[in-house]
C-alpha cells in the first residue's frame, strides 16, 4: 500500500495514547483504535513514520504485536498451548555430534539452558541423536505458570519469540533480560554462521533469500527486545 499520510502523531486518551495519521486514528484489523501506553506508543509511531513510499506491515513488528494482542482473535489458552508444544522440540536441546558445530552450539546455547534450569529448578536434557527428548513435565508446568502471569501483549511477544526461534528457552532468556536480540540471533543461526565461515560468505556474500530471512529475524527480535526492556 502506498503511504497516504504526511504526519504521525500521538494523542492522549485517558491512560493511553492513540496513534494518528494526519489527525485520524489508526485502527487494528478488527476495527479498534490503535492505542498503547506512554512507553509503547512512541515505538508504534516510529514504525509508521519509518514507512517511506509504501506501507509494509512486515517492517512494523511492534505494531503487529500490539494489534494482535488488542484484537485477541485467539484465547490465552490456545496461545499457551501453542508455546508449550515446543517444550520437547526446543532448538537448544538438539545437538550436532560433528565439530565445529558441536562446540559452537555449546557456546551459544548452554548458558541459556543453565538459566532455564536455574529459574525452574529442573534439569533439562539434550541429545546428539535423532530422537525426541521428553523433558520433565514439571518444566512444562513452570513455563505454563510463567506464561499465565504475563499480560496479553507480553504473552503475544513470548509466542512470537518462540515462533521465530523454536525455543521457549531462548524466549525465557530474553524475558529475564539476560539475553539480547543479538544473543538470540546468534543462538538461532549458530549452524548457519558456521556454514558461512566454511563457504567464505564474508568474501562471496550470502544468498539473497538467506540474507532476507536473517534481516527479518533480526527485525522481529529487535522489536521483542524493545518491548521486553520496558517491563
Amino acid at each position: 500500500m502506498k503511504r497516504f499520510y504526511k504526519e504521525v502523531s500521538l494523542r492522549q486518551s485517558e491512560d493511553s495514547f492513540l496513534i494518528e495519521l494526519d489527525g485520524k486514528p489508526v485502527k487494528t484489523p478488527a476495527g479498534q483504535m490503535l492505542k498503547a501506553s506512554k512507553d509503547i506508543a512512541p515505538l508504534l509511531a516510529r514504525e509508521w513514520a519509518g514507512q517511506v513510499q509504501t506501507i509494509n506491515p512486515l517492517l512494523m513488528p511492534v505494531n503487529q504485536l500490539v494489534m494482535t494482542a488488542m484484537d485477541g482473535l485467539r484465547s490465552r489458552e490456545e496461545i499457551i498451548s501453542h508455546i508449550l508444544s515446543f517444550i520437547d522440540t526446543d532448538l537448544v536441546f538438539y545437538r550436532s555430534e560433528t565439530e565445529p558445530y558441536k562446540e559452537k552450539q555449546a557456546g551459544k546455547w548452554d548458558k541459556w539452558i543453565a538459566l532455564a534450569q536455574d529459574k525452574s529448578g529442573i534439569m533439562l536434557k539434550t541429545t546428539g541423536q535423532i530422537e525426541l527428548v521428553q523433558q520433565d513435565k514439571e518444566f512444562a508446568g513452570f513455563i505454563q505458570s510463567y506464561l499465565e502471569n504475563l499480560d496479553q501483549l507480553y504473552l503475544i511477544v513470548f509466542e512470537s519469540l518462540v515462533d521465530e526461534t523454536s525455543s521457549p528457552v531462548l524466549a525465557l532468556a530474553m524475558f529475564e533480560k539476560k539475553a539480547s536480540a543479538e544473543d538470540i540471533f546468534n543462538a538461532v543461526l549458530v549452524e548457519d554462521m558456521v556454514r558461512a565461515e566454511i563457504y567464505e560468505e564474508e568474501l562471496y556474500g550470502a544468498a539473497p533469500d538467506q540474507e532476507k530471512k536473517r534481516q527479518s529475524l533480526r527485525l522481529n527480535l529487535d522489536a521483542a527486545e524493545c518491548l521486553t526492556r520496558l517491563t
